[in-house]
């Protein structure tokens, strides 16, 4: 029970959120002041997680719309239909006259409040076309929220699919329209392909230029996972890890929290306190249950770009398209060139602060590396 409430599978909250103090700061002043928040990470960073730990320490009325699966623009608009209705649903039982207002605000889509088994709920079921149901549906819930002095929060996840749709620049402007007028309606959009998102927000002649402030959500420091990590094993066993097993659960792991979380669930399945040998194993059991998806990722890599990969397991560095390298790759200089491109687009590598590139998954890292080392020595 400990190990599923100290370090879950999904989303993390309360007890099993840990810290995150100056991001949970920018999060909450941006929803206070209803100034629209872009949150970019690479993917099972903890996003959601924050997101979703500043709308409950705040008591927020909110609702959480998943673009992931978006392919076409009606798509979009009944997602936001939902979420929207999804809002209104959660105001009904605190304001006694929110359901004449909605009659009122949202007469164009076409409004029902039915009954069901769960109580009151809000259909909306416009006739009129995708973007003007979008705008209006934002609109309303913010003329709503303003009625009744109600903030509340939409989240946007994997906001980016919006624009790789046949129709992303309408739907975008249908969103921004409705986004640079709200006065009680908070947005925080995320996602996790940074590329993408960023081309979407600093894009001049993208609808949604520079009207987020962007925020990068970067790893948890080490010094609070240990702590984090210790206070998990006081309530476990009575007692904290050794420097050695807690040191090499923060290397391996090289502190991606899907991965401290993943190692930790197998480690605090033990009856014992783990030594640092049982940490090494429960890793390698951690990573074998990645191998599927680690397969199916590389399967989809070029050959040169499965090289690069294993010459950065092997040893990460700064020129990639230095004699150096090169030599190690067998590559030329513009071959590598072609190559870190799409890496870098796909968060399959990354360039910390000392400008060294790395793989950036911990368990993509430690399958390369258990090819590299007899590939590029001698």
């Amino acid at each position: 029970m400990a190990s599923r409430k100290n370090f879950p599978s999904g989303i993390a909250l309360d007890e099993s959120f840990c810290n995150r103090t100056k991001e949970r700061s920018v999060v909450k002043d941006h929803i206070a002041h209803r100034q629209p928040l872009v949150l970019i990470s690479p993917r099972r960073y903890g996003k959601t997680s924050l997101i979703l730990q500043v709308i409950s320490e705040n008591k927020l009325p909110n609702t959480v719309i998943d673009f992931l699966p978006a392919t076409d623009i009606q798509f979009v608009k009944n997602a936001i239909l939902s979420g929207v209705a999804s809002l209104l649903t959660e105001l009904l039982p605190v304001h006694k006259k929110l359901g004449q207002k909605i009659l009122d605000f949202f007469v164009n889509l076409n409004p029902k409040i039915v009954l069901s088994a769960l109580g009151q709920q809000v259909e909306l079921r416009p006739q009129q076309s995708a973007e003007k149901s979008i705008t209006e549906a934002l609109l309303g819930l913010d003329e709503i929220a303003k009625t009744f002095k109600e903030p509340v929060v939409m989240v946007m996840d994997e906001f980016q699919q919006i624009g790789i749709l046949a129709q992303y620049h309408t739907v975008e402007a249908s969103i921004r329209h409705a986004v640079e007028r709200s006065e009680y309606v908070s947005y925080v959009f995320s996602g996790s392909n940074r590329h993408l998102l960023s081309q979407m927000f600093n894009d001049k002649s993208r609808p949604f230029y520079h009207l987020c402030e962007i925020m990068k959500l970067e790893r948890i420091a080490p010094e609070h996972y240990r702590e984090f990590i210790q206070m998990a094993a006081k309530k476990q066993w009575k007692k904290i890890l050794s420097e050695d097993a807690l040191n090499e659960i923060l290397n391996l792991t090289e502190c991606h929290t899907y991965y401290v979380n993943a190692l930790c669930r197998q480690l605090w399945k033990l009856e014992k306190c783990p030594t640092l040998h049982q940490v090494q194993q429960c890793w390698i059991l951690s990573v074998t249950e990645q191998y599927p998806w680690i397969a199916d990722e590389v399967g989809r890599l070029t050959p040169n770009q499965r090289l690069i990969l294993a010459a950065l397991a092997y040893q990460p560095t700064g020129n990639l398209q230095a004699k150096a390298f090169c030599k190690r790759t067998g590559l030329s200089p513009s071959s590598i060139k072609s190559v870190i491109k799409p890496l870098l687009e796909r968060d399959l590598i990354y360039c910390d602060d000392q400008e060294l590139y790395h793989v950036l998954d911990p368990a993509t890292l430690t399958y390369f590396k258990s090819i590299s080392a007899f590939q590029f020595e001698n």
